[in-house]
């Protein structure tokens, strides 16, 4: 078959195309691999073949490796990637414990560069030392472990930084990542902009302050796709400053890019359906990006039954294929594969594959549609011709704004600058909800500042709030046990109060949105557009934060009518643009949607409007810039507040909002905004009389997009004028002015005016009745009053600036009839409700037209109700939950505030006579109709009709008191109960629900109420209504409604039940509230030991002597329960003396004795310090001379004394302190007691003067002064001081007091195991001089280790090794077995052992090492394991059962805290310093079982009485 080639099958739409452009091609630039690169790189390099870099590659990894942080911006394909791993992969290769953390936008995006990242270790044979784990909620808990542990590269998003790596910095793992983290790289920079920008700005901030607490500070790796700020971008966020690389050195083939119009009456999708076709058929590879999933199915399916049916091309799914977010990864990755190898010809997608995804060598691109940015256009264009060859790129142009544009103007995408990616790092309402997160993670200091330089307004406010508390210079997170802050912070919003979006039909959430958007665009009635399905809203609830929305086929889409008033609250800058002057500052907007207009697909016509029942009000304290128009420009008629649309004059268009739309259309181009980003409006200048226009950031606290507008306004501004001029359209269209109906001529006008005066054009004709205004004071015309009935419009315009209050109540004038000399104005009273002096109003307006009125005339204005107050009541009582009390709320304050005659006469003094509400006032008696449909229903067994009834015949009946025969036939039916349940499910008034469930008398669907209605109100009801102390305690304990479960503990008496409740909550202000009800001491007495809360445990002593001193007036009887807080369970007669307690004898003190442990510590206390104290112990003294004898010893002392505390003096410490356990006494080195000496000094001048607690705590361990341990402990230290104190102590009486005094369990234990080492050591004094030697005479140590080829019980062990230590020498064995079972993808990354090799090796039963095991089981052998309970479990499952002595090395390493962390590796590193450079194999068998044995032989030097213990007396399992 003959193929076309491209421009062939083009020239069939030669109608369509309406330019071409070509971009040249560009050669590569390269260099030769840096000379410091690592061999094994270079070699991996070269095995991809790669021999050279490109220029920009090079100059990265230069610029790293000076230490400078660098955002690199060149083009798609450009070797971005390979630029940022490069340097990366180098510190890994030099440092095997190095982490960075790769970030990236998307969890799709991060799992493609790990299999780019798995290819490039590949080719360097580096796959099993460098671990590269992905990090997201879709990670198995396991497998997060393992990466936290061992991974050097985690890819992640910043939804996991924010919610998992910043708050738990210290615990989990997470400690070793941040201990480690060289390099933090952040891909695809240009995504984080607005409000999602500022939060990961943020994000990273507190990054830092984690970074700065583990003492590193790592370098920040950035790529973005070409933008206009990438420096600016980069610092904003990372804090930190930046190289900018964006010479491109990357080969660039040439390309063409086909600019396609759609006709009127076609669309994107349309078009892309009559193309992609051709291009299947003549082998010519395209991926088209459409703007929706849904688009994508739609294009994908029609193309597939077009090559069926008019090609007859069988298989389909191998030619075309959809690529959108829901595909499975196994989906996703056979498209890319086949896309890459040709097999697919057509690829129709979402932006999903815009970012970073290697697509290989593509001939076309298609965007169906302009994609938003030109960042992102570029994106896409990249993906054409990436390997060789020529490309082509085909835009499909609609009938958009922005498209309208493009298509008038071809050079904009190619030759004018990108744009700008704004964040606004100054949003307090972002940073306040990030200082919470950060007190989370650390206490605040004075120090963070230069973290959030808002800290010192922030700070005193969350104090206020409760938040946070005070402790000497810093400030604590005061809700531990509460939710962690960082799950509160949608890092899409500003806030996070959202609206969830349910399908009505399917009864699931399609997607959420914040809540100020959802008032533009979810209001009732309301065409919602998501991933191309249409939906139409049908309520909006925010107090249960849902809108419900069903799905539709509509014609039309919908805006909001805004009424917008500004409030300027502050001008931080201003400066003159052209002939005007603009201002950018701090602003109030206020916006009431309260209608909505319905607009046509494709020709954009108005079809109508709908006015809401309920007005959305958004409040909203933002930032904008304002531009006060020329005085020539005030013959433009406007209203203001009018930008977005006002209901106010609805029928016509103001020309001025043209000028407005083309502005703000012109500015999203600069800065990349969205339509929900930035708003514009007209509004009058304060006093001025003069008319501005606003355009302002629609996010509370701002995003930072009017400020990059005001400091390109100038441009913004002559955007706006080309948009406008090169429309094609003749009179004006919504592309370009935003309305049909607008006068484009006087939008240009208008616009040109801005830069340079000029005459008003012909078509433009002034009312020259009306007096124009001028900046001099005001002066009224008069007017005879036949003009005014023609020309009533006109005359109330003139009051505008003159009087704006007449103004504005004239705008609500529903009539106006002039007969003679009278003038009669119909209002409706529901629209002056809110005037709080009406009359002294009305009257003014009556003035104010009597004055500019030549005759004399008479005013009437006449008040009447609204015609459709009574269908908006009714609304309003199904759509508000507790729209009864609203109701009674609103007419009361209608009834005291308006009360008049259907005419009121302004020239006399008449009282009102007649209620407003009067009608709706009145009680709707029980009619018979309403009789006849509720005894229907009842006997129909079908209550839906019920619902339509008004609320207030439902109350009546439901009334108990309503008397008539009527009332009590109905409630005499048989399904009268069913009736009742079915109004509290169904029906939306919570007053009806509530009067209908005081009637039900059935005690379990009163509890279902309890439990699961959605109202509190209706809850309340039904808590009232249950007895059962059971279902009390379940609701205490589950409800949402904090006021709820207080009500219900307020009922409770039962201390029992109150017990559980302060037990089982987690909650402390439930638990607080009953533990203050609580009056049984032995309950009491239970919670100060038990409970998980200190400040509850407090709480319940205090509360207990409260008690016990209101029952024992007399002293001396009942010794301070204070001091018995810590006591144990079972420890004490406390609970059985106070149940057996007559409180008329006096009380026995020998019973009491007991209880007063904390006196006894006391005691001791005293003793002791006194004895101290005879000695002073001062700061010591340091000989560091002593330490030059050994060169290791001396760089290890230089490293803990430094002032600055960082991960790598944290690690020297533990060092030191191992070394001095054994005396010094290592590989090499000569023993000198005086190291030993000096050493204890400098652990002793760490205590005294390192801030750092744990450093502190390190040094400790290295203590064996027995009167400094004893100072320590009596110092009031923690609980960590404290056992470090006991762990060297050697007071045989001193460490009995401990295990029986002191207040935690987990120091007397500790105090317990030092004992029984000391008894131990007394006794065998003989053995320990000999050593382990003498043990090894009475019996073998067999050392035993397995790899395995996974964690889970489908998993065997896959080599085994032994090694066997005796007193005639030292054994081993080791052998590879044949698990039978499939190798775990993690589990080949530690051992490499691959399912090939292991299906060539023997069964693990013939093996010479399960042999000589089984022998050994039956000898006198103590085996030795590290992590004994792993290997355990996975012998037993090939039936060897050891049940002999079993030593665990690491329960004793986590026992004495011997290194920084417990993994046999770090034990490695350690021991290759004590006995020489060990030959072993890490994460092979015999390797780690001779690690095991060499650290089995170091602990038993360094902790000889503990160990020698465990040895003697059968081990530590």
């Amino acid at each position: 078959m003959a193929y076309k080639s491209l421009d062939d099958v083009l020239n069939r739409f030669q109608d369509r195309i309406i330019g071409v452009k070509s971009i040249d091609t560009r050669d590569a630039v390269f260099e030769r691999l840096p000379a410091g690169l690592h061999p094994i790189l270079k070699k991996g390099l070269t095995t991809m073949g790669i021999k050279h870099l490109y220029s920009h590659q090079a100059r990265m990894y230069s610029e790293v490796e000076k230490g400078n942080n660098v955002i690199i911006t060149t083009g798609t394909s450009s070797g971005k990637s390979l630029a940022f791993y490069l340097p990366v992969l180098q510190r890994i290769v030099e440092d095997p414990l190095s982490r960075a953390l790769l970030i990236y936008p998307t969890k799709a995006l991060a799992q493609d560069q790990k299999a780019n990242l798995e290819k490039i270790l590949q080719s360097i044979k580096s796959k099993s030392e460098i671990m590269v784990g992905v990090y997201d909620g879709d990670t198995p808990p396991s497998e997060r472990k393992r990466i936290r542990e061992h991974a050097n590269i985690i890819l992640t998003n910043p939804d996991m930084l924010n919610v998992s790596f910043l708050p738990y910095h210290n615990r989990h793992g997470f400690q070793e990542i941040f201990r480690n983290l060289d390099f933090v790289v952040l891909d695809e920079l240009h995504v984080y902009r607005g409000a999602f920008g500022t939060h990961v700005a943020y994000l990273m901030r507190r990054l830092l302050r984690i970074c700065d607490y583990h003492g590193v500070s790592p370098q920040f790796l950035c790529s973005s796709a070409t933008i206009a700020n990438p420096l600016e971008l980069a610092q904003n966020i990372c804090s930190r400053p930046f190289i900018l690389i964006d010479d491109d050195g990357s080969f660039n083939s040439a390309k063409k890019l086909i600019f396609w119009q759609c006709p009127n009456n076609s669309d994107t999708i349309t078009e892309v359906t009559s193309l992609i076709p051709d291009l299947v058929v003549n082998d010519i590879t395209s991926i088209t990006f459409c703007q929706s999933r849904r688009d994508v199915e739609v294009a994908s399916r029609e193309i597939k039954e077009i090559l069926k049916q008019q090609h007859g091309i069988g298989n389909i799914q191998k030619r075309v294929s959809a690529y959108r977010s829901g595909l499975t990864p196994t989906e996703r990755r056979s498209i890319e594969l086949n896309l890459r190898t040709g097999i697919l010809k057509g690829v129709i997608s979402t932006n999903a594959l815009e970012l970073g995804i290697d697509i290989g060598s593509l001939d076309v691109v298609v965007m169906a549609g302009f994609p938003g940015t030109k960042a992102s256009f570029w994106q896409q264009a990249g993906r054409a011709g990436r390997r060789s060859g020529n490309a082509w790129i085909i835009i499909i142009l609609s009938n958009r704004p922005i498209e309208h544009y493009i298509a008038q103007d071809i050079n904009w995408l190619t030759e004018s600058s990108v744009e700008n990616a704004i964040v606004d790092i100054s949003n307090i309402f972002i940073q306040l909800n990030h200082i919470r997160a950060a007190a989370y993670e650390l206490p605040l200091s004075e120090i963070d500042i230069k973290y959030f330089h808002d800290l010192g307004i922030i700070v005193p406010k969350l104090v206020e709030s409760g938040d946070l508390t005070r402790d000497g210079t810093q400030y604590q997170w005061a809700q531990q046990n509460k939710t962690n802050p960082a799950m509160e912070i949608s890092l899409r919003n500003i806030n996070n109060e959202s609206i969830d979006l349910v399908d009505s039909q399917s009864e699931k959430t399609i997607t959420s949105t914040d809540l100020i958007t959802a008032k533009y665009e979810l209001f009732p009635g309301a065409i919602y557009l998501h991933e191309g399905v249409q939906y139409k809203v049908k309520s909006l609830d925010f107090e249960n934060r849902q809108a419900l929305l069903t799905s539709v086929n509509s014609n039309h889409y919908t805006v909001p009518f805004v009424n917008i008033s500004v409030n300027i609250l502050e001008e931080v800058n201003h400066k003159p643009v052209f002939r005007c002057q603009s201002a950018w500052g701090d602003i109030k907007v206020t916006a009431l949607i309260n209608a909505y207009k319905k607009i046509a697909y494709f020709t954009h016509q108005n079809l109508g409007y709908e006015n809401l029942d309920n007005d959305l009000c958004v409040e909203l304290d933002t930032e904008g810039i304002w531009l006060t128009l020329p005085v020539n420009l005030n013959v433009l008629p406007s209203r203001l507040g009018s930008g977005e649309e006002s209901p106010v004059n609805r029928d016509s268009k103001y020309d001025i909002d043209g000028l407005v739309f083309a502005l703000v259309n012109a500015a999203s181009i600069r800065t990349m905004a969205s339509y929900g980003d930035i708003g514009g409006t007209i509004f009058c200048l304060g006093n001025q009389h003069k008319t501005a226009m606003l355009i302002y950031d629609k996010y509370n606290g701002g995003l930072g997009f009017s400020q990059k507008i005001y400091e390109v306004l100038e441009d913004v501004i002559l955007d706006a004028i080309k948009i406008v001029d090169s429309c094609p359209c003749e009179k004006g269209c919504p592309s370009c002015v935003g309305n049909m109906q607008i006068d484009k001529s006087i939008v240009s006008w208008a616009l040109h005016n801005l830069i340079e005066e000029s005459p008003m054009p012909a078509s433009f004709k002034i009312k020259t009745q009306i007096p124009q205004v001028s900046s001099k004071p005001i002066i009224r015309h008069k007017y005879k009053l036949k003009w005014i009935e023609e020309h009533w419009d006109d005359f109330v315009d003139s009051f505008k600036l003159s009087n704006p209050d007449t103004y504005h109540l004239l705008m609500l004038v529903q009539s106006v009839t002039i007969q003679g000399k009278t003038i009669r104005l119909i209002i409706w009273k529901s629209r002056i409700f809110f005037l709080p002096d009406y009359k002294s109003h009305l009257l003014t307006v009556k003035q104010d037209i009597q004055k500019s009125i030549h005759e004399q005339v008479e005013v009437l204005i006449d008040l009447e109700n609204d015609p459709g107050i009574k269908v908006k009541q009714a609304k309003l009582d199904r759509y508000l939950d507790k729209s009864s009390d609203i109701h009674d709320k609103v007419s009361s304050k209608y009834d005291k505030s308006i009360n008049s005659t259907d005419k009121i006469d302004l020239l006399g003094d008449s009282e009102p006579s007649v209620s407003f509400y009067e009608t709706l006032d009145q009680i709707e008696e029980l009619d018979s109709d309403s009789v006849d449909l509720i005894v229907g229903c009842l006997k129909r067994d079908d209550y839906k009709q019920i619902l339509l009834l008004p609320n207030k015949v439902l109350l009546s009946i439901l009334n108990e008191t309503t008397e008539g025969k009527d009332s009590t036939m109905i409630r005499s039916c048989e399904n009268y109960q069913k009736m009742l349940q079915y109004i509290v499910k169904m029906h939306r008034s919570t007053t009806v629900q509530c009067a209908a469930l005081s009637l039900v008398e059935d005690e379990a669907f009163i509890a279902e109420v309890a439990f699961n209605s959605i109202y509190a109100s209706t809850r309340q009801k039904a808590i009232d209504m249950i007895i059962d102390p059971q279902l009390l305690l379940k609701i205490a304990l589950n409800d949402r409604s904090r006021k709820l479960r207080a009500s219900v503990i307020a009922r409770i008496t039962e201390p029992a039940i109150l017990e559980q409740i302060v037990i089982g909550s987690s909650d402390q202000d439930t638990i607080k509230q009953a533990l203050k009800l609580i009056d049984d001491l032995g309950i009491l007495t239970r919670l100060a030991s038990d409970s998980k809360f200190a400040d509850i445990r407090n709480m319940a002593i205090a509360r207990a002597e409260k008690i016990k001193k209101r029952i024992y007036k007399s002293e001396g009887k009942v010794d301070s329960i204070r001091e018995n807080h810590n006591f144990q369970k079972g420890q004490s007669d406390f609970d059985k003396w106070i149940e057996k307690k007559d409180v008329s004898k006096p009380v026995n003190q020998n019973v009491i004795k007991p209880v007063s442990k904390k006196r006894q510590w006391d005691k001791l206390k005293d003793k002791y310090m006194e004895e101290l104290s005879e000695t002073r112990i001062e700061h010591p003294q340091m000989n560091l001379k002593v330490f030059k004898k050994s060169s290791l010893v001396n760089g290890l002392i230089k490293s803990v004394l430094k002032n600055e505390y960082t991960w790598q003096q944290e690690h020297d410490l533990y060092t030191l302190v191992a070394l001095k356990r054994i005396k010094f006494e290592f590989h090499n080195e000569k023993p000198d007691p005086n190291l030993t000496i000096e050493a204890e000094s400098v652990f002793k001048n760490i205590v005294f003067s390192e801030r750092n607690p744990k450093v502190r705590l390190i040094a400790s361990r290295g203590i064996e002064d027995q009167r400094f341990l004893k100072n320590l402990l009596f110092a009031g230290m923690d609980i960590d001081h404290r056992l470090a104190a006991v762990h060297n102590l050697s007071d045989h009486y001193l460490l009995e007091q401990i295990s029986l005094l002191d207040r935690s369990k987990i120091v007397r234990e500790q105090a317990n195991q030092r004992l029984l080492d000391l008894n131990w050591a007394n006794s065998r004094s003989e053995v320990l001089k000999i050593g382990l030697d003498s043990f090894l005479k009475e019996s073998c140590l067999v050392v035993i280790d397995t790899e395995t080829t996974g964690l889970t019980p489908r998993d065997r062990i896959c080599q085994i090794a032994l090694v066997k230590v005796s007193a005639s020498g030292t054994e081993t064995y080791a052998d590879y077995c044949n698990p039978h079972a499939p190798v775990n993808p993690f589990a080949y990354e530690v051992h490499g052992l691959s399912e090939s090799f292991l299906n060539k090796q023997k069964d693990i039963h013939k093996t010479a090492t399960y042999q000589k095991l089984k022998e050994l089981i039956s000898e006198n052998c103590v085996f030795v394991f590290h992590n004994a309970p792993f290997d355990l479990r996975f012998l037993s499952y090939d039936d060897i059962q050891i049940k002999k002595p079993i030593v665990d090395t690491l329960k004793i390493v986590k026992q004495m805290k011997c290194f920084p962390d417990n993994k046999l590796s770090t034990a490695l590193v350690f021991l290759k310093i004590v006995f020489g450079d060990l030959e072993v194999k890490q994460h092979d068998a015999l390797g780690d079982a001779m690690t095991t044995w060499y650290l089995l032989k170091w602990l038993f030097n360094a902790y000889p009485y503990h160990v020698g213990r465990i040895l003697s007396e059968g081990g530590n399992i």
